[in-house]
């Protein structure tokens, strides 16, 4: 099982670019997951077909080129907010139409990343909330514009309990960068939190996972605590996860059923815009830690943290360039996400906008650069 594949759902799940590619840059193959991933992938799945924005990345054209004002950084760099925002087609969605005229983004595809191996790369044992677990090697990310440090995935899957573990390491501290496990669901796990316990409690207690486990500190960041039941119907089935184990269970016990998942999310905006970066910890409600992301792009925005993007202008320039895009016929069209990246010297506004024709749905992204490093 190569954990290389995850590493989208365990840095930024759900919760960006969209999956479900049509025509993607290379990328390593896809292998089949864990038994026990399919309840959680699937609540995404269906928000993806919901929204319908399948989308692509395809890079050809020119970039942006407005005029703009300098703002000094103390370390040396200027970051120029532009005052002239020009829409580039990042990505087309699959189904309803596509985006056939606007000039394409040229450029590395943001949050792209490149994998390597390393020789000698031992089994490693380490203790995950007081369990001791071993740990083997898979592949190494590459450090990038954004994350200055290489991450090294272990994992360990058993194929007779489908329990599994899919971690990330920082190779410059040895802390966790990403963290992803089976979990026993059972009501009676001992942890500082639990059933009863307030969402300041559970936020408490993630705070204290990142900073233990991954040497994070979430001051200054906004936090949000979400609750989602662990039961779900799949066709005319009804089932709920107990001990682990996925069963069936009548309708009538289904309605019964208590028990949730705890997730808490951590971003920073940039002139009241979202950067694309969030930190995650999800937990059951007795505290046991399912999975946690703790990579973020600080390194990245510092230099446009005095950027003072326009989210009006950035839109409506999305707009205009879906307005002569030669997408018709559509009943509904709305933006769905709008957010920050920073690549390669710049500061990109990324607006997804998704629509639906007839009864299928597509989507299409623009990347609008609103600063840059001069």
């Amino acid at each position: 099982m190569n954990g290389i594949v995850l590493y989208n759902a365990l840095t930024r799940i759900d919760e960006t670019l969209i999956a479900h590619a049509v025509e993607t840059p290379a990328r390593p193959a896809r292998v089949r997951r864990p038994a026990r991933l399919v309840p959680l992938l699937a609540g995404c799945a269906c928000l993806v077909l919901i929204c319908g924005v399948a989308l692509f990345a395809r890079f050809a054209g020119f970039m942006n080129g407005g005029k703009g004002s300098g703002v000094p950084h103390g370390n040396g760099t200027t970051a120029t907010a532009l005052t002239e925002y020009t829409a580039l087609l990042y990505a087309n969605g699959a189904g309803g139409g596509s985006d056939n005229t606007t000039p394409r983004y040229e450029g590395k595809p943001f949050g792209s990343f490149e994998t390597y191996k390393k020789e000698g790369m031992k089994p490693k044992t380490v203790t995950l909330f007081g369990k001791p677990v071993t740990l083997y090697y898979s592949d190494t990310v590459k450090a990038g514009y954004s994350v200055p440090f290489d991450r090294d995935f272990y994992e360990f899957f058993s194929e007779g309990t489908n329990d599994y573990y899919l971690i990330t390491f920082r190779s410059d501290t040895g802390k966790i960068a990403t963290y992803q496990t089976s979990p026993s669901y059972r009501a009676d796990y001992s942890s500082p939190v639990g059933v009863a316990s307030t969402d300041e409690e559970f936020l408490a207690y993630a705070n204290a996972v990142l900073a233990e486990y991954a040497g994070v500190s979430t001051e200054g960041w906004e936090t949000a605590v979400g609750r989602s039941v662990r039961k779900w119907k799949s066709g005319e089935r009804y089932v709920h996860v107990v001990d682990g184990r996925t069963v069936a269970v009548s309708e009538s016990e289904y309605e019964e059923l208590a028990g949730s998942i705890v997730k808490i999310t951590y971003t920073k905006k940039i002139g009241g815009i979202d950067r694309c970066d969030r930190m995650t910890v999800e937990m059951t409600d007795a505290g046991e830690i399912i999975g946690f992301g703790a990579i973020n792009y600080e390194d990245g925005f510092k230099p446009f943290l005095s950027i003072n993007p326009d989210r009006a202008k950035i839109e409506e320039a999305a707009w205009r360039a879906f307005g002569s895009s030669g997408i018709h016929g559509y009943s509904s069209a709305s933006i769905w996400k709008t957010e920050l990246f920073a690549s390669e010297n710049s500061l990109w506004a990324v607006v997804s906008i998704h629509y639906k024709i007839g009864e299928a749905y597509g989507g299409v992204q623009y990347a609008i650069e609103v600063a840059r490093i001069e």
